[in-house]
Formats: structure tokens, C-alpha cells, sequence
């Protein structure tokens, strides 16, 4: 009852620690910082990777810091049966062990107990969370492999989440700046459009000497601006003026009542 009493207690500290995190990193710190404290370890490992051989160490926490300097790591035999297997791989003596006897990195790090369990989400496994000792034999339980393995699935969701969220952040961007250019082209030609409508409408004037349908097509224009206005905003874009350094925010332009707008006109 102790021990499961111990099991949770640290559950709840690591949920408070990795509560805002995001970055992989920085949340496979938080769980090689906190699990030891109910794992009995001379080291504790999170290694990510989607495959054995792509397994490389995200976190890491040593009893001994001095013991970094002459660093061995772990076994590829452990974590690749970790990783594969659906059950934790726990291993009570890894010297007699017949799965892991004669393993030369086991025989070089001298490991004795050990425990591995895959970090798995519904696309399979993210990576591993491996512990150890270098001393003594037989320190870890069948409910120490129970309680990792549900911490690692936890955190390989949480893996998964975050890699979710980061693809579709990215996505949203690229959408956003492809409806950017568009809208930057199709107000390009818009304008383009009105300009030869204006100079259509100014040659109708000078050089036809119709007024009338001048002013006709110079209204349209302005109506087109206006309305196209709420959804392109041109006027709520900066301009700079040749020569001035102050942006000049044009106003929008007033809606006018179109039946009084012709009337008008046609009296012209």
C-alpha cells in the first residue's frame, strides 16, 4: 500500500511539472527529474526515436554526476526489446541474464538491474524510458515496470499532442500567408482594372465629349472600391506619399445611395 500510496504521489508532482510544457525536451527532463524518486536507478534515461536504431538521448539523470566523465550507454539489446515489446522489459540480473549475457556493453557498464518501457501513442512508439542500476541486482519490481509503463504512455500522448499541434500551427501559417498572396494579387488586378476604367472614363470626357457616361463610369468605379473595401481594406492599409516619411491612411470612402447617385447624374 506504501509503495502505490508512492507511485501516485509522484504522479501528481510530475502532472504539476510538465503542466504548460511543450517542447519534448523540456518535459522528458521533467520525467527523468521526478520518476527516480520511486525508481530505484544509478541512471534514468529518455531516449526518442521512432525506430531501435533511431534511439538517441533526449534526458538523462545520474546519481553520481561525477560518473559522466567516463559515460557508457546503454545496452541496444535492452532497448530495442523495450521498445518492440508490449510489456516492460525488466531484466533483475543483467550480468546472468540469458537475454542480455555476454552483451559487451553490458559487461563494460557493469549493469545489474534494469527496466526499459516504450513511450507508445496511437502511432506507435515515440521513443523509451529506460533505468538502471550499476550495482546491485534485483531493485526493481514487476509494479516499478507497471507504473513506468503508464507514465510512458502518458508522455508519448503528450508527445504526440505536441507534435500535433506544432503541424498544425505550421499549416494554419502556410494557409494564411497562401490566402495573403492571393488577396494581395487579386487586389493588384482590381486596382489595375479601376485605373483603366478611370482613364477609359477620362478620354470618354475629353476626347468623345461625353460627360454624361463619364461620370457614369467613374461612379461605378467608386461603388466597386467601396464595396470590395470590406473585404480587401484597402483603406485601412498605410500608404507613404513620394518623399514623406509619414504614412497617410486613407479614409474609406462614403456609401452612397445609388438611386440618388443616377438621378443625379443623368441631371448632369
Amino acid at each position: 500500500e506504501g509503495r502505490f500510496k508512492s507511485y501516485l504521489e509522484t504522479l501528481g508532482k510530475l502532472q504539476n511539472d510538465v503542466r504548460g510544457l511543450s517542447e519534448p525536451a523540456e518535459i522528458l527532463s521533467a520525467v527523468v527529474a521526478r520518476l527516480p524518486e520511486v525508481i530505484a536507478c544509478d541512471r534514468f534515461l529518455a531516449l526518442l526515436g521512432g525506430t531501435p536504431e533511431e534511439l538517441k538521448i533526449s534526458a538523462r539523470k545520474l546519481r553520481k554526476p561525477d560518473d559522466a566523465a567516463h559515460w557508457q550507454p546503454p545496452s541496444k539489446s535492452i532497448l530495442r526489446r523495450g521498445m518492440l515489446s508490449e510489456k516492460p522489459v525488466i531484466s533483475f540480473d543483467a550480468q546472468t541474464d540469458k537475454r542480455f549475457k555476454g552483451r559487451q556493453s553490458i559487461a563494460m557498464s557493469n549493469v545489474r538491474s534494469a527496466i526499459c518501457v516504450a513511450m507508445r501513442s496511437a502511432e506507435g512508439p515515440q521513443g523509451v524510458l529506460y533505468a538502471d542500476t550499476l550495482a546491485n541486482a534485483g531493485l526493481h519490481s514487476l509494479e516499478d515496470g507497471d507504473f513506468m509503463a503508464l507514465v510512458a504512455d502518458w508522455i508519448g500522448s503528450r508527445l504526440r499532442e505536441g507534435r500535433l499541434a506544432d503541424e498544425l500551427d505550421k499549416t494554419q501559417r502556410a494557409l494564411d500567408e497562401s490566402l495573403e498572396r492571393v488577396v494581395s494579387d487579386v487586389a493588384a488586378d482590381i486596382k489595375s482594372h479601376l485605373n483603366r476604367l478611370e482613364m477609359i472614363a477620362d478620354d470618354a470626357e475629353n476626347e468623345r465629349g461625353q460627360g454624361g457616361l463619364a461620370n457614369l463610369m467613374r461612379a461605378e468605379g467608386s461603388r466597386l472600391r467601396s464595396d470590395i473595401d470590406n473585404h480587401l481594406h484597402w483603406s485601412q492599409r498605410e500608404t507613404t506619399n513620394p518623399g514623406s516619411a509619414e504614412p497617410e491612411i486613407p479614409q474609406p470612402a462614403r456609401k452612397v445611395d445609388e438611386d440618388d447617385e443616377d438621378r443625379r447624374l443623368v441631371q448632369a
